[in-house]
């Protein structure tokens, strides 16, 4: 099943994702966001980090968690490709992710970006669809 597709944007990136459910939904956005910067295929998980977030509404949420995760790539040098949410609802997040530390001699580094934006997002719930329940579009400034 697909779980992103790609939007054109003049200027940045951007993609809308799907999930079954909400931690699915946030599960697929960060996995496509950072395949964006590198084959995720090609990472093992060496090392398994708690994130707790807390936002106002499942926007703000998306975002932070998406923006946690380039924290842990841009500062310390992580990157992630399994995530595990524990916990989820409008105004929290508690979630296991999983990776390794970036190796440039494995991880080749496609394209950098700076943060998920607030810039046209969207996050729909479908109750009566069959398949995917939840959806959000997502930009990214690179």
């Amino acid at each position: 099943m697909k779980k992103l597709k790609w939007i054109n944007h003049p200027a940045d990136l951007g993609f809308v994702v799907y999930g079954k459910n909400i931690k699915d939904l946030f599960k697929n956005a960060a996995w496509g966001m950072l395949n964006i910067i590198t084959d995720l295929n090609k990472v093992s998980g060496k090392t398994i980090t708690k994130i707790n977030l807390k936002a106002n509404n499942h926007e703000e949420l998306l975002i932070i968690w998406l923006n946690e995760l380039l924290y842990y790539y841009n500062v310390k040098k992580i990157i992630f490709n399994k995530f595990e949410l524990k916990k989820i609802n409008k105004t929290y997040l508690c979630a296991y992710a999983q990776g390794e530390k970036i190796n440039l001699s494995r991880h080749t580094i496609n394209t950098e970006i700076k943060a998920a934006t607030y810039h046209q997002l969207t996050i729909t719930h479908f109750p009566k669809r069959k398949i995917y329940h939840w959806q959000a579009q997502i930009i990214f400034d690179v």
